[in-house]
């Protein structure tokens, strides 16, 4: 069964809430999970927390996520926290000279977790940290303001950094990893600044909040999307530095995401909606029928407003905050968005609807106590691998802590009397293989090791001729080796015919097998249902004597207290009979006395 989990990260209201030390064995498990700042999920096919890990506080664009490892660059410190997914652990916490204000990681195909780890800081420059070697690269101060957003494209080959200024730099990983200041003759690089941008976009207005790319890795056909606080989203193709379309939304977007298929994308606004913008909408200003919807001329605007029926509202009720983050789910059918409220909410993409809220929250947080800055989708487990597939070629169970030396950090060359362009004699990588590497040769037999090789083998194509050649030499019937080859007359279709009646009683006796099970499985079905139906009628029969057992007693109380008010009403009724008896018999006695004295002289 596949089942699907993301990763959630929480900024808490203070920054001491993410560097309390852990409780005591005898807490609850509810104040285990308030102390949370990073969780692993479940949402498929049922929600479920995986796994937690604290002392984590983590802004928006902070988190990385790899098959290995988690890395939160926090809030409050100018330190990195890695996680070992493997160990369900805190591995290493790793300082930095500033604070990091965002972290993407670069992972090659069959990498896994070996790869690098990008860090934007906040004072404009970027980090490039090798964490299978401990290599550190550092860029000069190219942005003017912090670096908000980083984000990698799937050929790992370049690098996109937006940062508050309202610049997007597109930066060539391939040259910054190099241990050479390589010149360019197309002006991406030069001698004079090595570690300068490829490319720079410069269309927005305000502060970026967020870049996302697309998923082709065919050479200059890729896009990429930014979002900025000016409300407006842009559309480039970034290798070329080319503007293809500008959204402008009905408030500022601060979170995106890309369709698998980069078919429409995703923006969450300030005002806790998120917006569907789809590319292959057709525009009420455009008459031309095109393959590519982003191409623009003079019939097609650059400029479009999205429609209002594709803005989607969880209505007041739910009071959920900025959409500080997004992440499409594997099938792309769902939507997952995280608040400022610190909810994590589940989107319909076919109706445009609100679905419902997960847990209530981000790791246990309830109110506004931690705000959701950061959803990664991973991966769907449970897939058949086939014999012989390999995911990743290299997994790393440890990361080296980066080390700035000058012959080994830096791009420039000569330093240490070392020549340019060579590898240091220093420089390690530490990794492991996923599987052996001579098993992976050998394993593959027969028919199914050629199909699998770059190119067919000379000595297989070799023995395939020869063993044509035999066959046609052996004459009709046999061959050279033995085997019986099977001729348009002979015994070659007898052993075919009887081999074919074999499979087919084989067969029918499958059938019948399987018609006699599912039969049985019917009819124990039936009983099932007539058993339950059965349980849940003495069940209401129970319920309605109980019912009316109660009723009886509740009209015999009743009538109890009425006769009991009677009686009582019976007993004041004669008392005060009796009073007003007495009253007569005191005033005519008086009034009689009264007369006597009156008459006697």
């Amino acid at each position: 069964m596949l089942s699907e989990a993301f990763v959630a990260s929480v900024l808490l209201s203070s920054p001491e809430g993410g560097s309390k030390k852990a409780s005591s064995s005898s807490s609850s498990s509810n104040n285990n999970s308030k102390d949370a700042g990073i969780t692993i999920q479940n949402f498929q096919p049922s929600q479920t927390l995986q796994t937690t890990f604290k002392k984590s506080s983590t802004g928006p664009h902070c988190l990385a996520v790899t098959e290995t490892h988690i890395y939160a660059a926090q809030a409050d410190k100018a330190v990195v926290h890695v996680y070992s997914r493997e160990k369900n652990n805190q591995e290493a916490t790793v300082p930095f000279p500033e604070r990091i204000e965002s972290v993407s990681f670069v992972a090659g195909n069959g990498e896994g977790g070996a790869g690098v780890l990008a860090l934007g800081t906040q004072g404009g420059r970027i980090i490039l940290w090798e964490v299978s070697t401990g290599r550190q690269v550092t860029t000069p101060a190219s942005h003017l303001q912090s670096v908000s957003v980083l984000a990698v494209d799937p050929t790992c080959n370049f690098l996109l950094s937006g940062s508050a200024d309202s610049n997007i730099h597109v930066w060539s990983l391939t040259i910054l990893l190099s241990f050479s200041a390589s010149a360019s003759s197309s002006g991406a690089l030069s001698t004079s600044a090595p570690l300068s941008p490829w490319r720079t976009l410069t269309n927005h207005h305000g502060p970026i909040t967020a870049i996302v790319t697309g998923h082709s890795r065919t050479a200059g056909s890729n896009i990429a999307v930014s979002a900025s606080r000016d409300g407006s989203c842009i559309v480039w193709d970034y290798q070329a530095a080319h503007l293809l379309r500008t959204y402008v939304l009905s408030a500022p977007p601060i979170s995106l995401a890309l369709d698998p298929c980069d078919r429409a994308f995703y923006a969450g606004l300030e005002d806790g909606t998120v917006q569907l913008l789809d590319f292959f909408r057709p525009s009420a200003a455009s008459t031309v029928t095109r393959t590519n919807p982003l191409d623009a001329d003079d019939d097609s605007p650059q400029q479009t407003a999205p429609p209002t029926a594709h803005l989607w509202t969880a209505g007041p009720s739910q009071n959920l905050g900025a959409t500080l983050c997004l992440a499409v789910v594997y099938e792309a059918n769902y939507v997952l968005s995280g608040h400022a409220s610190g909810k994590i909410c589940l989107w319909d993409v076919g109706s445009g609807k609100f679905a419902k809220q997960l847990n209530g929250g981000a790791a246990g947080h309830e109110g506004g106590a931690a705000a959701v800055t950061n959803l990664v989708v991973l991966p769907p487990t449970g897939f058949l691998s086939a014999a012989g597939d390999a995911g990743a070629k290299l997994s790393l169970h440890q990361v080296v802590k980066p080390r700035y030396e000058s012959s080994f950090g830096s791009s420039s060359a000569g330093a240490a009397g070392q020549t340019q362009g060579t590898v240091p004699m220093n420089y390690s990588v530490t990794a492991q293989f996923a599987s052996p590497i001579i098993a992976a040769r050998t394993q593959r037999e027969g028919m199914d090791r050629p199909f699998h090789h770059p190119a067919l083998p000379k000595a297989y194509l070799a023995a395939s001729l020869a063993s044509l050649a035999s066959c046609v030499n052996a004459g009709p019937g046999r061959a050279d080796d033995g085997v019986v080859v099977a001729t348009a007359t002979g015994t070659g279709d007898e052993e075919l015919r009887r081999q074919v009646a074999e499979l087919q009683t084989t067969l029918k006796d499958l059938r019948a097998t399987h018609k006699q099970t599912w039969k049985k499985m019917v009819e124990m079905r039936l009983e099932r249902t007539l058993w339950e139906k059965e349980r849940r009628g003495r069940k209401e029969k129970r319920r309605a004597r109980k019912n009316e057992e109660e009723e009886e007693e509740e009209e015999e109380e009743e009538e109890e207290e009425e006769e009991e008010e009677e009686e009582e009403g019976d007993g004041g009724e004669d008392s005060s009979e009796d009073n007003i008896d007495l009253m007569l018999d005191s005033s005519s006695s008086s009034s009689t006395s009264g007369i006597s004295q009156i008459i006697s002289p």
